[in-house]
């Protein structure tokens, strides 16, 4: 092991030592490192209390309750419960079989569902008794509800492909969607995000004419005149933070413009906080208040209006929001706002309660959508291993290039391309690296009418000591798109050579050199795949492996890599990333398979045959 890996190892264990280390989560008395898989599975465990027979769900009908003490539900709740179901059973908290599985429990909401009380007109109630499971009330329920309640049984239907006869009979055939559904026209332009999230269960059921709908709609959304909130750019729309983090849970795949909302949101509210002092953490949710009793925090309502609250109330920080957040973007804001809000509530004995107001008053209702988000929120933390590396952050490739260009304008960003020369640890870039970088910033070019794309080689940018072996880096500051293998670009080098404590890798990929003499190859440790150069009988090359990887470093910039084993992977690789809205690029990285054209001798018919979470 190198000198440099000690330096990491040394990093690390200051910046835990330095760090908020052992955590009480309330009911679940243990002690446990912050953000650690353990954390978040007592979280998890704490919000699954709620949906317990007894507490939130009716021991009788099997039905629940959205609120503690309070028995009714609408479609909306009613699909909070069925992603709860899912979220638990992934977890490991809910087993499959037996009275109270998952099993049984689905079984009782399809049987609601498939003989519950309809209109006239064929619609659901808007509000059912979980005691009973009839109607509550006389008034139908609206797109919006349902298409909650029809997104869940969507994933349901993913996770449990033999439901689908049921859960397809509920939504198209015993519903109205006739009178239900609005024409899909009306909301191409639609600027609620609400209709982004329940359009993408439209979409997924194929309803007719529902296909293009959600991309229209954030496209519409993120080309809205921008309003500045506490220094931070926002589209001019209905913008509330419980429907995006809905989305970013439970619609895959996530399109980059989406992500991009999301980051400048988590932006605002840090801002906030800076400027005022109040954690902040906006939602729709219960108040604790006799008047009003239920409250809408917008981040940015229609008329441009930025942190606006619904009613003469002073605002709310909500932990699911909190939970939320600290899962995708894990910042130390992110990681404080958790540990307030938690420090404040009391232990949580039935599930977690809304969170607190800035003048520190609990509110101490016990409703389904906090404990489903926070079960949404743990399962995302335990599936993708977000806080398991506390130098590198994952990020996403659904938020190229939005993380590098906001509004027309790069953030700071440049390519870097291995030097022609050999350089520290690394030998001469080719020029085919180049022409890649060239494909990049060309369509980067095109994004960026207002500003100027810089470019470096990677040789400017570190530090070598050949005594030692040590990469040192010298630019703290910019987000980079690295082009080149970690054979040829020393940046390339620097970030597939760290490891955490452990000695694991810090990136997603990893380029390993056989040092049998044999050939280089890529790993993928979260599969254990392995991709090699593959040739003819021969010896020509057939195929080539490129990869393209996204994370925050720890210095908190963003960096692509973009490689291959070869030329041609790097080339293939390079292409995809510059056409990468055909692609739909999402997960931490993905691996992309490049065939070798005979004559021409570069690379053709290129597929992405992995897709790292």
């Amino acid at each position: 092991m190198k000198t440099g890996y000690f330096i990491v190892v040394a990093i690390l264990l200051a910046l835990l030592i330095a760090s908020p280390f052992y955590f009480q989560l309330g009911n679940n008395q243990v002690k446990t490192i912050r953000g650690s898989k353990t954390y978040w599975m007592a979280m998890a465990e704490n919000a699954w209390e709620y949906y317990q027979p007894g507490k939130g769900v009716n021991p009788q009908t099997g039905l629940h309750g959205a609120g503690l003490n309070y028995p009714y539900f609408t479609s909306w709740d009613l699909g909070t419960y069925i992603q709860a179901l899912i979220d638990a059973r992934e977890l490991g908290l809910l087993q499959k079989d037996g009275p109270w599985g998952f099993d049984d429990r689905v079984a009782k909401i399809l049987y609601f569902l498939k003989t519950r009380n309809l209109t006239s007109d064929g619609l659901p109630y808007l509000t059912y008794d979980s005691r009973t499971g009839q109607p509550y009330g006389d008034a139908p329920t609206f797109s919006i509800d349902e298409g909650k309640l029809y997104l869940a049984l969507y994933n349901l239907k993913l996770l449990r492909p033999d439901l689908t006869q049921d859960i397809d009979y509920i939504v198209k055939t015993r519903n109205n969607n006739t009178a239900l559904l609005p024409d899909p026209n009306s909301w191409l332009s639609a600027t609620d995000f609400y209709c982004y999230y329940v359009a993408s269960a439209f979409k997924a059921f194929g309803f007719e004419g529902w296909d293009n709908v959600p991309s229209s709609i954030i496209n519409t959304i993120v080309s809205q005149p921008n309003v500045t909130a506490y220094g931070v750019e926002l589209p001019t729309a209905h913008i509330c933070n419980e429907p995006l983090l809905l989305t970013f849970f439970e619609v895959k795949p996530r399109d980059s413009k989406f992500m991009w909302l999301l980051s400048q949101v988590n932006l605002a509210q840090e801002a906030r906080y800076n400027a005022t002092g109040h954690y902040t953490a906006f939602s729709e949710g219960n108040t604790g208040l006799g008047d009003p009793t239920y409250v809408y925090e917008f981040i940015v309502d229609y008329d441009g209006s930025t942190f606006y609250t619904q009613g003469a109330i002073t605002p709310i920080a909500y932990l699911k929001v909190a939970v939320g957040f600290d899962v995708i973007f894990n910042t130390p804001y992110t990681n404080a706002l958790v540990d307030y809000i938690l420090s404040v509530l009391p232990a949580p004995s039935n599930g977690y309660q809304e969170g607190v107001d800035e003048s520190g008053r609990v509110v101490d209702v016990i409703i389904d959508r906090t404990n489903g988000i926070i079960l949404s929120a743990a399962r995302y933390a335990v599936d993708n291993s977000s806080f398991s590396t506390p130098l590198m952050q994952k990020s996403d490739l659904s938020n190229f290039p939005h993380v590098l260009i906001q509004s027309g304008v790069t953030n700071n960003s440049a390519i870097v391309i291995g030097d022609s020369n050999p350089h520290g640890p690394v030998g001469a870039a080719q020029t085919i690296d180049a022409i890649g970088g060239m494909m990049i910033m060309e369509r980067l070019a095109r994004q960026t009418p207002k500003s100027t794309l810089t470019s470096a080689l990677d040789s400017w940018l570190i530090k070598f000591d050949s005594g030692t072996g040590n990469v040192t880096f010298l630019d703290s500051t910019t987000n980079m798109i690295v082009v080149g293998s970690p054979e040829v670009n020393a940046l390339s080098y620097y970030y597939n050579s760290l490891r955490n404590q452990f000695a694991e890798p810090l990136v997603p990929v990893i380029f390993v050199i056989d040092s049998t003499g044999g050939f280089n190859y890529l790993y993928v440790p979260s599969s254990g795949s392995i991709y090699t150069t593959e040739s003819d009988a021969q010896g020509n090359p057939v195929a080539d492996y490129g990869v393209i990887m996204i994370f925050q470093d720890q210095f908190q910039h963003y960096i692509v890599m973009v490689y291959g084993l070869g030329a041609n992977g790097t080339l293939g690789a390079c292409q995809v990333l510059r056409d990468y809205d055909l692609w739909s690029l999402h997960g931490s990285a993905v691996i992309v398979k490049s065939y070798v054209d005979r004559l021409e001798n570069h690379p053709s018919n290129s597929s992405i045959v992995e897709v790292v979470p």
